[in-house]
């Protein structure tokens, strides 16, 4: 049977919530200890997470949940064209450049674009079109984070070849019943291999972030004149900034794109009408 092209499925001009995985070529355990070469590769572990918070940061999609397991890993990802359509001109092309940027700083960051660099794909309407498509596509997210992943990989082992066994699998949640359970299987995905004993262990997952980061502000409510004195800035610390907010209270969150003034991410927009708490005790 022939597959659909991901265009025929995913349009990048409307919001969709998908739940997105790949695996690594002959389920070998590329990501964590691979038993036939002896070798241990947690470190590719933190390499996706580093782009996927690079990601998050730039492209019109927000990140609503991940778990990296040791030969595939998982995401939850929902596209926002409304939000990059509120974008100016100039913001999409810098955006751009910094995903795939020309020079990069010593540490290997992407360098801050220039004005002409910008220029080049602001005053040109058909390349502007086609980043701003780019820019909510599930394709080109997943493209650019396995061909990286694939390539670091490959070069530090002097490999060649395909990295991934196949294209990315993607799946449509259509409401929020399919996402909450999608959102509980990623979460839960390390604790059903056998490979964490609880959500507070499990490295490299979204559900560990949010944790995290509620323990984090329990922590600074109880010294309110620290908390006070660090101010807004405070937010930028959370280990979950990048992750999209897991709440949404549709009676009173504002209509519409609702971009986030933070960097770290797409959208202010949560996307189960819970709290965390509820949530992981749903989870248990």
């Amino acid at each position: 049977m022939v597959r659909l092209a991901r265009c025929e499925v995913f349009d990048p001009d409307e919001v969709a919530v998908a739940h997105v995985w790949n695996r690594t070529c002959r389920r070998c355990f590329l990501f964590g200890d691979d038993s036939v070469s002896g070798k241990n590769f947690d470190l590719r572990k933190v390499w996706i997470e580093d782009l996927l918070q690079h990601f998050a940061a730039e492209f019109g999609i927000d990140l609503l949940g991940f778990a990296i397991l040791s030969n595939h890993f998982h995401l939850i990802l929902r596209t926002r064209p409304d939000v990059v359509a509120s974008w100016s001109d100039e913001e999409v092309a810098a955006r751009w450049c910094r995903i795939c940027p020309h020079n990069r700083k010593p540490d290997g960051s992407p360098a801050e674009p220039t004005k002409p660099e910008i220029r080049f794909i602001a005053g040109c309407p058909v390349k502007l079109a086609e980043i701003r498509h780019r820019l909510s596509s599930l394709s080109w997210w997943m493209r650019l984070l396995c061909q990286r992943v694939s390539m670091r990989a490959n070069a530090e082992e002097d490999e060649s070849g395909r990295f991934f066994q196949d294209r990315y699998k993607a799946t449509r949640l259509v409401d929020e019943a399919s996402l909450l359970a999608c959102s509980a299987y990623v979460d839960l995905n390390l604790i059903r291999a056998a490979i964490a004993p609880t959500l507070e262990t499990s490295d490299h997952t979204s559900v560990q972030r949010r944790i995290k980061a509620a323990q984090q502000d329990v922590a600074q409510s109880q010294d309110a004149t620290q908390a006070l004195k660090e101010g807004p800035e405070r937010q930028t610390k959370r280990p979950d900034v990048f992750l999209s907010p897991l709440t949404i209270d549709e009676a009173s969150d504002p209509i519409g794109p609702d971009p986030s003034p933070l960097r770290d991410r797409c959208s202010e927009k949560g996307f189960l009408a819970m709290s965390l708490a509820d949530y992981l005790e749903l989870l248990d």
